[in-house]
């Protein structure tokens, strides 16, 4: 699978090789030889909300921003994109993007099928103001918290609200940087 010189530069040689490596030997175990040649890995330093996403009508894999600064699930990720092209094309018509298909490709990379990674959320710069601002979204009476650019007054706490009661967030400013 060809990364793009851009991402290559970006995450650095060694890495790049590794990933190569790890690429291959998914293609293999998922009976794809080709595969690495068909889809092109791509850093797209515009995506924002997401680490990764595959694009099944150009056949590439694009990462952001947020893939750069992961330490150590960078094949993690990429095993979850490369998944997605693995079922499209083994299964055509399979129309659930995280199905029952999909989640036996990644575990046959020795992942778990996860959808979204958890972790720190990590700050973004709002436009002209130069400095970060984030909006914490907490429950009070769980205490889970969510991140966003600015307050979502709609955003309820599921676990709470399923429990029968408000789920109603307080919403406090983090500015500057942590």
């Amino acid at each position: 699978m060809p990364l793009t010189a851009a991402l290559e530069a970006a995450i650095g040689y060694r890495t790049a090789a590794r990933l190569r490596i790890a690429i291959a030997h998914w293609s293999e175990a998922w009976a794809l030889p080709d595969l690495p040649e068909a889809v092109v890995v791509d850093l797209n330093r515009r995506l924002r909300t997401r680490v990764g996403r595959y694009c099944p009508d150009g056949q590439r894999i694009e990462v952001g921003p947020r893939f750069l600064s992961l330490r150590s699930r960078k094949a993690e990720v990429l095993a979850h994109e490369l998944a997605h092209a693995a079922a499209h094309r083994l299964h055509p018509r399979a129309r659930k993007p995280h199905g029952a298909e999909w989640k036996s490709l990644v575990r046959a990379t020795g992942f778990e099928p996860i959808v979204r990674l958890r972790g720190p959320a990590t700050p973004t710069t709002v436009t002209g103001s130069g400095e970060a601002a984030r909006y914490r979204h907490r429950c009070p009476v769980c205490q889970m918290t969510r991140w966003a650019r600015r307050p979502v007054t709609a955003w309820r706490c599921r676990t709470c609200a399923a429990a029968g009661l408000p789920g109603v967030l307080i919403i406090n400013r983090v500015s500057g940087r942590q």
